[in-house]
């Protein structure tokens, strides 16, 4: 294959040789009927999002996850904006997750 090489030839050209038959993963956003949770995007204290963005500076993705995850648990009003930032965490979404991090005290201190 020439170079630099085109990932969708590459995998087709997997496919075909090995008699390959790819199987695409369902959307985060649609996967098992989930939906969003509805309401208000409350942020947490900023003692939290300082460690969280701290987690995601280091990229300690999975345990951003599990963290959020054990937040969401202990309040469930944070459950959209935990929501996000899950999903964000979850596709490896780094540049975005950081900017959500860093402007949520600004809507903390708008509300």
């Amino acid at each position: 294959m020439p170079k630099p090489i085109a990932l969708g030839a590459l995998l087709d050209a997997l496919a075909r040789h090995l008699g390959l038959t790819w199987i695409h993963a369902a959307p985060a956003a649609g996967r098992a009927g989930e939906r969003p949770p509805s309401g208000p995007r409350i942020p947490p204290s900023p003692e939290v999002l300082a460690r969280l963005a701290d987690l995601a500076e280091r990229g300690r993705l999975p345990e951003l996850s599990q963290e959020l995850r054990a937040l969401e648990a202990e309040d469930p009003r944070l459950g959209p904006w935990l929501a996000e930032a899950r999903a964000l965490a979850d596709e490896f979404r780094v540049r975005e997750l950081r900017a959500l991090l860093s402007a949520a005290p600004e809507r903390g201190a708008a509300a």
